[in-house]
């Protein structure tokens, strides 16, 4: 039963928090999920972990760490980092799930959390009589739509969770995701096939080519792969993709992702990242799974993710790969002591790295609140907290400028964005910011430069 509650209150808590998009959520949810994990670590005599559960969740420490290593080589140290710090919730999840998996408690866990989220989105579309793009609690409509075709398919394993069916049929309707429905669909259709590691990989690639000729993916894919043209192997750094975008677009349209997760981290992260991403996909697809319609809900997330920014909505991604590990082979290998300790000590190391995240997000934050307010003063304390726990990250430094620029300080501001601009050069803009308080023309052709189409 532990590894439902856990699955629940990582579902559920997330997409409280706006299905977990903002940097401030990030922090908060590995510290909790750490300390979930350490539990499980005390109450388990002896500490065991799935057949197949330490490579599931050493490719996701390695796809985390792939993402950070990029830093050294980004475009945007800032937004690299950032997606460093995102990926963490994911290895957090893993790491408290697998200690304490039993696959049918942990699918309903899945199952209750979409269900309350869906049941929320619904009351809140009746009292507010808002139109069917209303997207609360997550803030986004696909991303629901997403997770109730998840939840259907697992919501018809047993008749105990069938009464959600009553809030995640309705959810997927009127959520208007035709992704959600499609992968709801292919998911049926690879659920009832003896093979599905062979045709996963083809329903992706066929849905992905139809959604191409839609609305203005096409472009974002277009300019994806000429990203993926510039640095094929170890791409330009997670969380780049918009500034291709503004330097490429064909129209002044904003985005901040290439709606195709797989696409978007082949150019932000190269082939090897994209790799790895891959085998950490396929691993729950290893061994032909029997549960045929967890199966389903799995391929269903996995052939969404192709047409949808999927990672960047932790909530989403989270279920999904819970759902993965509900499909690990149900042997069980003991730790022993030394790799327990390891264990343990990876653990403790990931609550302190989401300790440090939560402090500087959540008090850049609050920052960004004084600044709307006019408070410079408490903006200028807060943005310094925050710089100090995260000294690569040109955001506080950013605010901070805006802040001092709005009070009238343009000698003060143009000093700030310059400092950040020495962490974040391609910002275009921190460029833009930096013309507008010092007059310089060199800084408003580099932003013209960054953003042909200005913004």
């Amino acid at each position: 039963m532990r590894s439902g509650i856990i699955a629940f209150g990582a579902v559920a808590g997330l997409g409280a928090a706006n299905g977990g998009f903002f940097p401030s959520s990030w922090g908060p949810a590995v510290v909790l999920l750490a300390w979930a994990a350490l539990v499980s670590l005390l109450l388990a005599r002896p500490v065991t972990f799935p057949a197949r559960g330490t490579l599931y969740f050493g490719l996701a420490c390695a796809v985390a760490g792939w993402t950070a290593l990029g830093a050294t080589w980004s475009s945007s140290t800032t937004s690299t980092i950032l997606e460093a710090e995102r990926a963490l919730v994911v290895v957090g999840a893993l790491a408290a799930i697998l200690l304490s998996l039993d696959r049918r408690w942990t699918l309903r866990g899945v199952v209750a959390a979409v269900a309350l989220l869906s049941a929320w989105n619904l009351l809140s579309r009746h009292g507010s009589h808002l139109s069917g793009a209303n997207a609360a609690p997550v803030g986004y409509a696909n991303a629901l739509g997403a997770l109730a075709a998840v939840a259907i398919l697992l919501a018809l394993r047993e008749r105990a969770t069938w009464p959600a069916l009553v809030v995640l049929v309705p959810e997927l309707a009127v959520s208007g995701s035709r992704g959600g429905l499609l992968a709801l669909a292919l998911g049926l259709v690879i659920g009832v096939i003896r093979r599905p590691a062979l045709v996963v990989p083809a329903a992706v690639f066929v849905l992905a080519l139809g959604w191409i000729a839609q609305g203005p993916r096409h472009e974002y894919y277009r300019v994806a792969v000429d990203e993926i043209r510039a640095a094929p192997f170890v791409g330009t750094g997670a969380g780049t993709w918009d500034e291709w975008w503004l330097r490429h677009r064909p129209t002044p349209n904003s985005a901040l992702d290439a709606h195709s997760v797989y696409l978007e981290t082949f150019g932000e992260e190269g082939l090897a990242g994209l790799a790895l991403l891959c085998a950490l996909l396929a691993v729950p697809l290893a061994g032909r799974p029997r549960d045929r319609l967890a199966l389903a809900a799995y391929a269903a997330f996995v052939i969404h993710a192709a047409v949808d920014w999927d990672r960047e909505m932790p909530t989403l991604w989270v279920a999904g790969l819970v759902v993965g590990a509900a499909l690990l082979p149900n042997e069980r290998v003991q730790l022993g002591a030394r790799r327990t300790w390891a264990f343990a000590t990876a653990v403790l190391a990931l609550g302190g790295l989401g300790a440090l995240s939560g402090i500087a997000q959540i008090s850049l934050s609050r920052a960004q609140d004084a600044a709307r307010s006019h408070d410079l003063a408490r903006t200028e304390t807060l943005t310094r907290r925050a710089a100090r726990f995260e000294p690569w990250s040109s955001r506080p430094l950013m605010v901070l400028g805006e802040a001092q620029a709005d009070a009238g300080d343009h000698t003060a501001a143009s000093a700030t964005f310059r400092t950040a601009l020495a962490k974040d050069p391609a910002s275009w803009r921190l460029w833009h910011d930096l013309a507008e308080t010092s007059g310089s023309r060199r800084a408003g052709d580099e932003a013209k430069r960054l953003n042909p189409l200005g913004g």
